[in-house]
């Protein structure tokens, strides 16, 4: 807890009132997270990569859905500057989640019907249903968050998501072990968005129920005009930047080959999960807090403090599963992943940037630049899905990686040198940090290459070679974290 509370410090002030929260949030997520890193080797044992390629799939499409059924409304619900106009938005965004949701369900009919969508995989042509449900709970989902997110209800937020996760787990794990289900991954993942939406709506009704009275349609519709570059330009920014993200895994699928999507989401999810556990709680709270620092003309300090707080976190644990992510596999008899180390080493400098950058694309949304935000997802898009197009047709699985995650890589920096721009940062002070923060992690891993080569001449076993680099690297990250939280993070104004 001592940790926390000086890494959050650092991004707002010793005495920020969402300092206490963003520890919370964090540390439910890090539980969440770190669960679902841990269970996969024994969820890989389970399920095969086809099916994995499935459930990356259905991830994929209710997770676009979902996002796109709320109008993004629900942002609306952080930023309004009155209970009424917050409360009117989240009204706005639930029943604009079960009026889109219903459009969905007689698309879904149709595309079950006569087989007219992702017809190229038969295991992905009866999933639609369960895409249907998922979309609907994940929106309710989406929606409820923000609102108890503006409560600053940290703790209701914090236990609901050790739950949630504690639901995934449990029911994938008793579905694929005792039943032998092959889409044990999919229900397990509705499972736990049911459980989710149950406890947020019984903390909701237990709470305040005085600033979530129905409103008038008068005030929905001012709430919807005051509002409408969300519908305009930010849910199509996010439901393209959120496809751009899972093109690989979509497109593979749709072009039948769900072992290269299933390869890949592994991919994804074990270099997301350690970081998204702290880019996802600064994102959270960034939402919650950036008004203010706005409206006090600070919002390039905080850019700078997020971008030197997540570079310092990210680096060197990112180099280091790089690192050993063989050895790991190899340890845990999942030789036949190895096309799944090889996507990491491809994806990890574009997943890193993400993880910086993501917290910081929230700004966009304070500042109002939602039109700009949607013209560069949309530009990275394109270039992303035709590169990755390209490298499918002319070449090979990895080189379609490659191309795309090279074009996401250059899209963010671009993005980041606007940003900048527009606040009027200094770019040789990140730089100096970046290059502080490089050396020392290319010194660890020289010293991991070193003691793993000496392990190697005294032939020592595969297993315990692992255990010793991990209990080594462990010790490098958790000594470089307590220089970190140790020492005052400065910067000019």
């Amino acid at each position: 807890m001592r940790f926390l509370s000086r890494y959050f410090s650092k991004i707002r002030g010793k005495n920020s009132r969402a300092k206490n929260g963003a520890i919370k949030v964090t540390l439910s997520n890090i539980f969440g997270q770190g669960s679902f890193v841990l269970v996969t080797p024994l969820l890989a044992t389970l399920y095969s990569p086809e099916e994995f390629g499935l459930f990356g799939t259905f991830i994929a499409l209710y997770f676009i859905a979902a996002h796109f059924s709320t109008l993004k409304y629900e942002n609306a619900v952080a930023i309004a500057k009155s209970d009424e106009h917050a409360a009117a938005s989240a009204w706005l965004s639930l029943g604009l989640v079960a009026v889109v949701n219903l459009v969905f369900y007689f698309i879904v009919f149709l595309c079950s019907k006569y087989n007219i969508f992702l017809s190229t995989s038969s295991m992905l042509a009866t999933t639609y249903n369960e895409i249907e449900i998922a979309a609907l709970l994940a929106g309710v989902g989406l929606t409820l968050n923000v609102w108890l997110l503006r409560q600053r209800r940290y703790t209701t937020i914090a236990i609901i998501r050790i739950i949630y996760c504690l639901a995934i787990i449990f029911a994938q794990i008793l579905l694929g072990w005792y039943w032998n289900f092959s889409e044990g991954l999919i229900a397990g993942q509705i499972m736990g968005l049911a459980v989710m939406v149950i406890f947020q709506v019984t903390c909701v009704l237990t709470g305040d129920r005085t600033s979530l009275q129905f409103p008038s349609f008068e005030t929905v519709k001012y709430v919807a005009s005051r509002f409408s570059n969300f519908p305009k330009f930010s849910v199509w920014a996010t439901l393209v930047g959120q496809f751009s993200a899972q093109a690989p895994v979509i497109i593979f699928a749709a072009t039948g080959n769900l072992q290269s999507a299933g390869f890949y989401f592994m991919a994804l999810r074990l270099l997301q999960a350690p970081l998204g556990m702290i880019s996802q709680s600064i994102s959270q709270v960034v939402l919650a807090e950036a008004p203010d620092m706005y409206a006090e003309g600070s919002l390039d300090r905080l850019v700078v403090r997020i971008f030197s707080v997540c570079l310092r976190l990210g680096l060197l644990p990112m180099a280091v599963v790089c690192f050993l992510i063989v050895d790991i596999f190899s340890v845990f008899g999942m030789q036949e992943w190895h096309q799944t180390a090889i996507f990491i080493w491809i994806i990890a400098p574009w997943v890193f940037l993400v993880f910086i950058l993501g917290p910081i694309s929230v700004i966009t949304t304070i500042i109002e630049k939602q039109k700009e935000w949607l013209i560069f997802q949309v530009t990275m898009f394109c270039f992303r899905v035709a590169g990755l197009v390209v490298g499918i047709l002319y070449f090979n699985v990895t080189i379609a990686v490659i191309i795309y995650t090279l074009v996401g890589f250059v899209s963010w920096l671009l993005f980041f040198f606007w940003i900048m721009r527009k606040l009027s940062i200094e770019p040789r002070a990140l730089l100096g940090k970046f290059l502080k923060t490089g050396v020392i992690t290319v010194l660890c891993l020289i010293t991991l290459y070193v003691i793993q080569t000496a392990l190697q001449y005294f032939a020592v076993s595969a297993v315990n070679n692992t255990m010793v680099l991990v209990i080594c690297a462990s010790i490098f990250i958790l000594g470089y974290f307590y220089q970190f939280v140790s020492t005052p993070l400065r910067h000019k104004s």
